[in-house]
């Protein structure tokens, strides 16, 4: 599994990729290590290259031991998560009930397009990565 992040200081935004198939550790691993640098107010998880399906089980894990750590995100924070099959936004969408029934304070949205993420986060990436 390939799963990067890079940080746009500037934008104070992270944006997160995920190719191939996904490890849950790998993926844990990954956050921990971001959460540990300093969360942004930003994040963008893109989703569209990783194959394979994810498990529900998978979206309680991430959320549970990701929201601690990133609590020092406040009320403004957003983060985007960006998938192109209905499996994976389904998926997503289970994440996001998870964060919205314990009370995160930020706000999580779900995008099929990159322009529509980044227009929600307030972004212009356009020069920084490609908007298909």
């Amino acid at each position: 599994m390939s799963f990067a992040y890079k940080k746009y200081k500037d934008l104070d935004l992270t944006i997160f990729t995920l190719e191939d198939l996904v490890e849950l550790d790998d993926w844990l691993n990954s956050i921990d290590e971001y959460n540990r640098s300093g969360a942004t107010k930003l994040e963008l998880y893109d989703l569209r290259k990783v194959s394979g399906e994810f498990k529900t089980a998978y979206a309680r894990q991430l959320h549970y031991n990701s929201s601690p750590k990133s609590s020092s995100r406040d009320e403004k924070a957003r983060t985007a998560i960006l998938v192109t099959t209905p499996s994976a936004y389904g998926l997503a969408r289970v994440y996001t009930a998870y964060a919205e029934a314990d009370g995160v304070p930020w706000k999580v949205e779900i995008f099929y397009s990159m322009e529509e993420a980044c227009q929600w986060l307030g972004v212009d990436m356009k020069g920084v990565i490609p908007v298909p």
